[in-house]
């Protein structure tokens, strides 16, 4: 056998109307090929590879070099003696909270330097909050009572990436929702009841647009069929996605492997395996796909950015379809605009 290593960087997001792929997919894309960049690479060798008898396991031993911490994943690539690969193992180096603060440091988000001329402006009525301006003309609205994201807009044009965060299962019981007027941010605070399932929400709007949220739940009730954190975005909008997690493929939760880390493209499909023959495309576009770390929704009006700063984090695109009459109906979350990202 043959075991080949490769450091492996994952690359970021376009935000600049001027990039590559800021809303469109790469030129002659391929959707089961990861486009993420080998750092650094070698063969396991000598030593390395224990002498293994059958049905028995060993340990390789990998020479990597002193600044491997500087990829975001290493990739293991095993080949036989004629060398057809037999398998493809990816092992993450850096978390997700590492690798978002890294390329926060890329992309140079958030800038929060105060400019007087571009200051928000902050509008409050009994049912929300609505924060406008900055330095590229942003407004967000907030429900009042609920701190559920309501609209965004972007030089008075909407974006409609709304209605969220929204419990998958469970309720948010809201005690207070405040906001403050920092001098490098605005940042409106959730106040939950203690039998409440969603126990934090922070959002925090920098100067130059970027809204960061924090939430965190805790299940009262020892069974759900999901949890997590769901947004509203019309579908017929969407075009595409890129994405740094594991793929190409979706996972189900009794399917977990075969799947790998890496920077993957797909553009949209509504695939039903086995009903709309011949017009299946895969990867699906539709699913849950695990390990996320970023992604760009690809759309008719405009990019949509997530980075994600957790573990463990899964990504839902969309409801996947079914077979009209199917033997086995796995449940879905049922809010058919959805995109979500649950643990």
């Amino acid at each position: 056998m043959r075991y080949q290593w490769a450091l492996m960087e994952g690359g970021a997001p376009s935000i600049s109307p001027s990039g590559a792929a800021y809303n469109h997919l790469s030129t002659a894309y391929n959707a089961l090929s990861s486009t993420a960049t080998v750092l650094d690479s070698g063969l396991v060798t000598g030593s390395g590879v224990p002498d293994v008898a059958p049905h028995k396991w060993g340990t390789l031993q990998l020479t990597l070099p002193a600044n491997f911490e500087k990829a975001d994943y290493l990739r293991l690539t095993i080949q036989d003696q004629t060398g057809h690969v037999v398998d493809i193992k990816t092992y993450p180096i850096k978390d997700p909270a590492v690798k978002t603060k890294s390329l926060l440091k890329a992309l140079q988000l958030p800038q929060k330097v105060v400019n007087t001329d571009r200051k928000w402006h902050i509008a409050q009525t009994p049912d929300h909050y609505e924060v406008t301006g900055g330095l590229h003309s942003f407004s967000y609205r907030f429900n009042a009572k609920t701190g559920v994201l309501e609209q965004v807009q972007k030089n008075g044009r909407e974006i409609p990436f709304n209605n969220g965060p929204v419990l998958c299962d469970g309720q948010a019981m809201v005690k207070s929702f405040t906001l403050q007027n920092k001098q490098d941010s605005i940042v409106l605070e959730a106040v939950f009841e203690k039998k409440s399932d969603l126990q934090k929400l922070i959002w925090t709007i920098y100067p130059d647009g970027v809204l960061k949220m924090e939430a965190g739940y805790f299940p009262h009730q020892y069974d759900y069929d999901f949890m997590g954190l769901s947004f509203n975005f019309p579908e017929n909008l969407v075009t595409g996605v890129r994405r740094m997690g594991a793929g190409p493929y979706r996972v189900w939760k009794n399917r977990m492997e075969g799947v790998k880390l890496g920077n993957w493209e797909n553009a949209y499909n509504n695939t039903i395996t086995g009903e709309n023959v011949p017009s299946m495309v895969y990867p699906e576009f539709k699913g849950y796909f695990a390990n996320l770390y970023w992604m760009q929704l690809q759309t008719k009006v405009m990019p949509i950015t997530v980075l994600c700063g957790s573990e463990d984090v899964f990504l839902r695109l969309y409801t996947p379809s079914l077979l009209k009459s199917p033997t086995i109906r796995p449940p879905n979350f049922q809010q058919e605009r959805s995109l979500l990202c649950m643990r």
